[in-house]
């Protein structure tokens, strides 16, 4: 089935992630594993499923760049003959740019 919920353990980083309700249940100690491994059980229908297989749409390697390109050439009002930026995925590079000079 797709569209799974997902357990995993806690890491600082997650605080600044918004997963959707009920599809992302994190293990902060030892003593609540069992619970969110139920909560993830108890927690599922094909709505839900539906939710978490669209966040999983937007949480691809291709979106993030995407989403820090916007956020560097807002952030820096440069275009991409600016500077020289290659950004990798795991398996391709998916985005490079030259620099050429300042652009305020």
């Amino acid at each position: 089935m797709i569209g799974k919920t997902i357990v995993i353990s806690y890491l600082p980083n997650f605080d600044k992630m918004k997963f959707p309700e009920a599809s992302v249940f994190l293990i902060r100690n030892e003593a609540n594993v069992i619970d969110e491994i139920l909560n993830a059980y108890h927690n599922n229908s094909d709505e839900l499923a539906r939710i978490r297989i669209e966040f999983a749409k937007s949480n691809t390697w291709d979106h993030r760049i995407k989403t820090f390109l916007h956020i560097f050439t807002n952030t820096f009002r440069i275009n991409c003959d600016s500077y020289i930026l290659s950004l990798f995925t795991p398996d391709k590079m998916v985005f490079k740019c030259q620099f050429i000079g300042y652009i305020s």
